[in-house]
């Protein structure tokens, strides 16, 4: 499937393009072959893509990922909103908000990543790194490790396979294996592979959109740990990225409470944080969502 030109345009005009991925067209095609319903809006210029989530007893919620935030793209999908009967707006916007924009809730999409230029070459990329990291990357080469870039979801199998492992030894839970397959066919996701002794013991799955490419998922083998695999797929990435003529490698999500290690393994590849402002609901049918909130607190 093709690609809207003058729907991305929109949002590749942006300053900040992390994230904002998840405005583009290629996210809304990507989500509407996963079965979830996806709408477009134009306020002037601006494009807002919206997804539309289930509530119990046929209600609907709509869930608004890293759009651009101003008050009149806010009031326009509160009006479009209430005409649907919806009982709210969750958001995540990128940019500034006002102090009584609508009530904070848990994030949906991490609220910080790690931005690496990607634009420097090998020797001072490698000299913003931590000395560990740095060394793994070295010693993943000295070892022997291979890597390889697939477009053609030939090592598709594989990633399913690898991810599972990785969910079991980490204990987090993962989608199904078809919304991971739809992802890989969805281009512009690719997959890269790490190889050692013939075979594949780590695979990464990104997305490319505007000049940044994003790290969405990563998945390793219980065996050969000691040979950094992943380390030697990130540093390819950069180097691919910076040949591609991008500027950005987005490692997506670090949280010092919630995944100390993972924080500290992609703060290692050098880089800066960048924080989003948040996640917040808009009540449009009041007594209906405080009722499916206090009905959340009760289940958690």
């Amino acid at each position: 499937m093709g690609c809207d030109n003058e729907w991305n345009n929109f949002f590749l005009n942006q300053q900040s393009q992390a994230g904002i991925f998840l405005q583009s067209d290629e996210w809304a095609n990507f989500l509407e072959g996963a079965g979830q319903k996806v709408l477009r809006f134009s306020f002037g210029e601006v494009r807002v893509l919206v997804v539309e989530k289930s509530l119990p007893f046929g209600l609907l919620y709509w869930y608004v990922p890293r759009a651009s935030y101003s008050k009149d793209v806010v009031d326009g999908l509160m009006e479009k909103a209430r005409v649907a009967g919806v009982v709210f707006m969750r958001i995540e916007p990128i940019g500034d908000v006002e102090d009584q924009f609508g009530q904070r809730v848990k994030s949906v999409q991490p609220h910080q990543t790690r931005m690496i230029d990607v634009t420097f070459s090998d020797e001072e990329l490698l000299s913003q790194m931590h000395s560990k990291t740095r060394y793994n990357i070295r010693l993943s080469k000295k070892r022997g490790v291979e890597v390889l870039f697939d477009r053609e979801g030939k090592f598709s199998d594989d990633f399913i396979r690898l991810i599972g492992v990785t969910s079991s030894r980490n204990d987090f839970r993962i989608h199904n294996e078809e919304y991971y397959r739809k992802q890989i066919e969805q281009l512009p996701s690719f997959l890269v592979v790490a190889k050692f002794e013939d075979k594949i013991i780590a695979t990464h799955l990104y997305w490319v959109f505007g000049d940044t490419v994003t790290y969405l998922h990563g998945a390793s083998a219980n065996e050969h740990r000691n040979v950094m695999a992943p380390h030697a797929i990130h540093f390819a990435l950069m180097q691919w990225a910076r040949e591609q003529g991008l500027k950005r490698y987005d490692l997506w999500g670090i949280d010092e409470k919630k995944w100390e290690a993972l924080t500290r393994f992609k703060r290692g590849f050098g880089g800066e944080d960048v924080s989003y402002v948040g996640c917040y609901d808009i009540p449009l049918r009041k007594a209906l969502y405080h009722s499916y909130r206090f009905a959340q607190k009760i289940r958690s």
